[in-house]
């Protein structure tokens, strides 16, 4: 399992003498069958030449992280569909952790002067097409406080707020994201 996702694994079944053109993957949450996924033999993460035997995967995605589920996976071919294997083990789809980061301040900055403070959230990976954290990130420094929106793709996404200090000194400056439906919280 992964967050909002889980890669599921399998055996293709013999073909009967028709070339296996589908699989169809089942959720299921308890005994209540979710909306089936449909992968052309071929697809992206899965077998390009499904021979009975042999190993396939498929990750699922659009699951609901902290739901645990079980999976069933049947052949097609011009006959029909196959038989649903047996349920896999369980899993629970997870939030991923995030990293928060300060990528900026505002350098040489004047009391009474907005310092810009840019901030970054970024997954556990940053592949194309990797979730990416969304909402805001609040900024601090103990005692004023600012929100920077989030905003990107691939798995990382950035903004930046401001926080106009009324004295000159030495200032923490703290970022928090509370996290979103894919990811766990963060803060630096």
């Amino acid at each position: 399992a992964a967050s909002a996702s889980a890669k599921v694994h399998w055996v293709v079944p013999a073909n009967n003498g028709a070339a296996i053109s589908n699989f169809v993957i089942t959720p299921y949450v308890g005994s209540t069958a979710e909306t089936p996924v449909h992968v052309p033999a071929g697809a992206t993460g899965s077998a390009t030449d499904p021979t009975p035997g042999a190993a396939d995967s498929f990750t699922v995605t659009g699951l609901t992280n902290g739901t645990a589920y079980t999976f069933k996976v049947a052949a097609i071919n011009a006959v029909g569909t196959g038989p649903n294997s047996a349920a896999s083990n369980s899993v629970t789809p997870v939030k991923a952790t995030s990293r928060t980061t300060i990528t900026s301040i505002t350098s040489d900055p004047v009391v009474g002067q907005p310092v810009v403070i840019g901030v970054q959230v970024a997954g556990p990976t940053t592949a194309v097409g990797s979730l990416t954290p969304t909402g805001q990130v609040t900024v601090t420094d103990g005692a004023r406080i600012c929100e920077a929106t989030l905003s990107g793709s691939n798995g990382t996404a950035t903004g930046t707020c401001s926080i106009t200090e009324d004295a000159a000194s030495s200032y923490a400056i703290t970022a928090s994201y509370p996290g979103d439906a894919n990811f766990n919280s963060s803060s630096t």
